[in-house]
């Protein structure tokens, strides 16, 4: 389509075309699809998530429905870790037990 209305191929950016609004507008006119910036930042989380782009329509319910699976599988996790962190804590040095707490912090921080 890029050929079609008169777009160059040093403007392609990897996955799309960095195109001027009458340029957009040709490209609207031959069927392209206009697609909101947080489409396109869900079309492209799923991607690297399961590998296809999916469609825009979707791609935001598919985006949440994907993000809420993974913090239940996180939270899930990080409750095993705490409770063999409080069976643990007994055997454990004052240090050693920092060092536990900063861990369980660390993966709570990369949860949220």
């Amino acid at each position: 389509m890029a050929e079609q209305i008169g777009v160059q191929q040093k403007w392609h950016q990897g996955d799309h075309f960095d195109i001027c609004l009458e340029m957009r507008a040709k490209a609207v006119a031959l069927g392209a699809i206009e697609i909101t910036l947080r489409q396109c930042a869900a079309m492209n989380r799923i991607r690297k998530i399961t590998g296809a782009l999916g469609k825009p329509q979707d791609a935001e319910d598919r985006m949440r429905k994907l993000v809420a699976e993974r913090r239940s599988r996180g939270i899930t996790l990080l409750y095993r870790q705490w409770l063999t962190h409080r069976n643990v804590q007994a055997i454990l040095s004052v240090e050693q037990r920092q060092e536990l707490s900063n861990f369980a912090r660390s993966l709570i921080n990369s949860i949220i």
